[in-house]
């Protein structure tokens, strides 16, 4: 068994209660920003950035910066400023995802600026136009590397980069060489960054964000806030921005239903459910989406029942089979859990569908079993779920392996982020006196533990 599935998987089994601080942290994390501004400002406003970093490269190279000390803490004060001014500005004007593309954008404009610059210099025109295509090309194939998840054909767009960068670059140089020769050096050697890192910059950056689809972002950001219910209306209102971008999407309208009807708003989370059935008849996921809000209500048959509507829909449905399978450990039943879980194709398995497995195999004592498998998740499936090392602490108690259970119940402690862990794993720690240890105690436990394998 190996980790197959994104490490935030299980953001989609809405039967796991987050506290609200844990999703105030996870909400900072990169996976859940979001931009939903204008395309073209941002693209106009990385253009200028890049120019002015282009300048600053172009002027790097040049023989009439070095030529006196305070030319070059000029161009130094300059790069601070510019960078600072972009960063701050781009943030609190477009937030920290175009923030990181305005740092992009500089760090880029520089190096293109500098490849033009240095080409545009040289007395060989083959030399010369032989480094900006050359270096050009290699600068516009590494910066094809910027990749991210909600970007549509990326392939297509580190193309254009890499074809781009050479000839801003070398057009750059020809105008340096033949147009901007009259000029003051200092002005020429801007001019010719300016225009090579405006040129492939702007232009790639604008491609950049016509491909930028914020939807999915919008969806995972939305199902966060969906796992405590306080946060729901914040849910609500960002599903309402990804319907406007995507309408016909019926997976939105299904996803808001559920947080409308956690909100308690269930007339509203019909209307959802009606909307979502026009554009995908007999589709599974409000039956999934109901056995969800029916296992968050403690009606554990009637989630039972939903998520059994749901396979009957769509035979093998994952979601549906890690829906029912919990129905089923509420309901005292680990055999079909287990039953149920084994069923999951590998690509679907994560650390909480792992763990949950573990935890069946508890329940029907088989303790050795249960330790194994909660092993699976935290090691080959890297857990943050204080529930698996709670499942496993609870195991190594039944195994008489009280040392290990004090070591699994304090990282359970350590990794609890949603409601009920903590309860239970203090209440399981009663039952054996362990303590609550310190951080440098945990190490030495951890230690003493290891010597004993």
């Amino acid at each position: 068994m190996g980790a197959e599935r994104e490490p935030d998987s299980w953001i989609e089994d809405f039967s796991i209660v987050l506290r609200r601080d844990a999703i105030r942290t996870l909400r900072g994390n990169p996976g859940y920003e979001v931009f939903i501004g204008s395309k073209v400002a941002v693209s106009l406003w990385l253009a200028i950035v890049a120019l002015a970093a282009g300048a600053l490269g172009g002027v790097l190279v040049s023989g009439a910066l070095w030529a006196s000390f305070y030319y070059v803490l000029a161009w130094i004060a300059g790069l601070i400023a510019i960078s600072i001014a972009a960063w701050r500005l781009t943030v609190a004007w477009m937030g920290a995802p175009v923030g990181f593309l305005a740092g992009w954008c500089i760090f880029w404009g520089i190096l293109t600026g500098v490849v033009a610059m240095w080409g545009a210099q040289l007395e060989s025109t083959g030399w010369a136009y032989g480094i900006t295509a050359g270096i050009g090309f290699l600068v516009g194939i590494t910066h094809g590397n910027l990749d991210h998840t909600d970007i549509e054909g990326h392939e297509g767009w580190c193309m254009v980069g890499a074809v781009l960068a050479p000839v801003s670059a070398s057009l750059a140089a020809w105008l340096r060489r033949h147009v901007f020769a009259e000029q003051e050096a200092l002005a020429a050697a801007a001019l010719t960054g300016a225009v090579a890192g405006a040129l492939f910059l702007g232009t790639v950056m604008a491609l950049y964000m016509a491909a930028w689809k914020n939807k999915d972002r919008l969806a995972r950001l939305a199902s966060l806030y969906m796992h405590h219910d306080d946060f729901c209306a914040e849910a609500i209102r960002v599903l309402d921005t990804a319907i406007r971008l995507a309408p016909n999407d019926a997976s939105l309208h299904d996803r808001r239903a559920l947080a409308h009807a956690f909100k308690g708003d269930m007339a509203a989370a019909e209307a959802d459910w009606t909307a979502h059935n026009a554009i995908e008849k007999e589709s599974p996921a409000p039956h999934l989406s109901q056995g969800w809000l029916q296992l968050r209500r403690g009606s554990i048959e009637m989630a039972a029942a939903a998520f059994d509507r749901a396979l009957a829909a769509r035979k093998g449905y994952p979601l549906a089979l890690v829906g029912r399978a919990l129905a089923n450990l509420r309901l005292n039943h680990p055999q079909e859990a287990v039953d149920l879980l084994t069923k999951l194709p590998a690509a679907q398995r994560d650390a909480r569908t792992v763990t949950y497995l573990a935890e069946a195999h508890l329940m029907l004592g088989e303790w050795r079993k249960a330790r194994q498998v909660a092993t699976v998740a935290i090691e080959e499936y890297d857990s943050v779920h204080g529930l698996s090392w709670l499942v496993r602490a609870e195991a190594q108690v039944k195994l008489g392996n009280n040392d290990e259970a004090i070591l699994d119940f304090n990282k359970a402690l350590a990794a609890d982020y949603e409601l009920g862990i903590e309860e239970r794993t203090l209440q399981a720690m009663e039952r054996i006196d362990a303590p609550v240890l310190e951080e440098h105690e945990l190490e030495d436990l951890e230690k003493t533990v290891r010597g004993k394998e």
